[in-house]
């Protein structure tokens, strides 16, 4: 157990690193840069639940309470920190637009005089009904069907997905 504890502190001490570095206002952000601190703060996340989940495993009943507040504390943080992150990344793709991009989505808004409706060919693909059991046979069924058919471009092939 005591072993657990340290590495808990050791999270603790990654997540409360990522937290000050995205709260320090000195720093001129760049996309990779937030992109890379978002991945360490992904990686925190999942290492605090296998941590958790060890340590509720092997507690003596009385001491799971206490565990489990620690567990939702440094949830919260990891929330906070994950928010500050996507607004950070949210501003820097606003600002990093090209003149190339700006020009694109300007010229994509604009109507377009005909449009081509494609009656798709008709594949006998069941629809996923959301039970894990049936999840196999669809993905097997879709892949051999729609995924690897070179004939499909990605936007058919999202169609059939979307159908």
């Amino acid at each position: 157990m005591e072993d657990l504890v340290a590495r808990r502190k050791l999270l603790k001490g990654k997540l409360t690193r990522l937290k000050n570095k995205i709260e320090d206002a000195t720093i001129e952000w760049e996309l990779s840069t937030i992109t890379l601190y978002d991945d360490q703060l992904d990686d925190v996340r999942v290492e605090f639940d296998s941590l958790y989940d060890e340590i509720l495993k092997i507690c003596p009943e009385e001491e799971e309470e206490e565990h489990q507040l620690q567990y939702n504390a440094s949830a919260d943080r990891v929330d906070e920190v994950k928010l500050a992150i996507q607004q950070i990344m949210r501003s820097l793709v606003g600002t990093q637009q090209t003149p190339q991009a700006n020009r694109n989505r300007r010229l994509s808004r604009e109507p377009t005089q005909k449009e081509v409706n494609v009656k798709l060919p008709k594949f006998d693909i069941p629809t996923f009904s959301g039970n894990l059991l049936d999840w196999t046979l669809f993905c097997d069924l879709f892949s051999s069907s729609v995924h690897t058919n070179a004939s499909l471009g990605d936007a058919q092939k999202l169609q059939y997905l979307k159908s």
